[in-house]
């Protein structure tokens, strides 16, 4: 028996370009964000340079209360946990939606679909979406589904780790 808590919807559906079958869950608040933050996490092991999230870009958005949180969205499972998930993150003026997946197990087309749907269902909420440039495949999913190029641009950064500047220790000093 599955626990009851978070989880909405459970369904069996072939939605895999390799032979690992998954299966896609319907789950809110700190599950879902949990199951994102694995996604995320296997993504980055898949591909070290891919796509535009990090785990802890999700955990930090989590830190104050969205009108997004407690939404039922879809998330992929295979043997090992997480592999997919649609994301929809409220900001003050926009949602933005997110298609969270690791590399060649599901196909990002019906984790858009899915973010899709979930969008439908909140008529008159401005959404957007970031793409990499360099992701044709979403970025064409995005204006099929009636998104238009934007001039403004965003960026990511990335540093290796032997870079990193030091971390100096703090000591406490206490009033006597």
């Amino acid at each position: 028996m599955m626990p009851a808590r978070g989880l909405i919807a459970l369904s069996r559906r072939s939605i895999r370009l390799t032979n690992v079958v998954v299966r896609r869950e319907l789950l809110q608040g700190v599950e879902r964000l949990n199951a994102t933050t694995t996604v995320l996490q296997r993504a980055r092991l898949a591909d070290p340079f891919g796509g535009m999230w990090e785990a802890a870009d999700v955990q930090w958005w989590w830190r104050r209360p969205r009108a997004t949180d407690e939404l039922a969205l879809p998330v992929w499972f295979d043997e090992v946990g997480a592999v997919a998930a649609a994301g929809l993150t409220a900001w003050d003026d926009t949602w933005q939606a997110d298609v969270f997946a690791v590399p060649s197990i599901v196909d990002e087309r019906d984790v858009w679909a899915a973010t899709m749907e979930a969008t439908a269902r909140h008529r008159g909420t401005a959404v957007e979406v970031l793409v990499p440039e360099h992701d044709a495949r979403l970025a064409g999913l995005a204006i099929q589904s009636g998104f238009g190029m934007t001039d403004e641009l965003s960026g990511t950064t990335w540093m290796d780790a032997d870079q990193r500047p030091p971390v100096y220790a703090r000591r406490r000093i206490r009033a006597r």
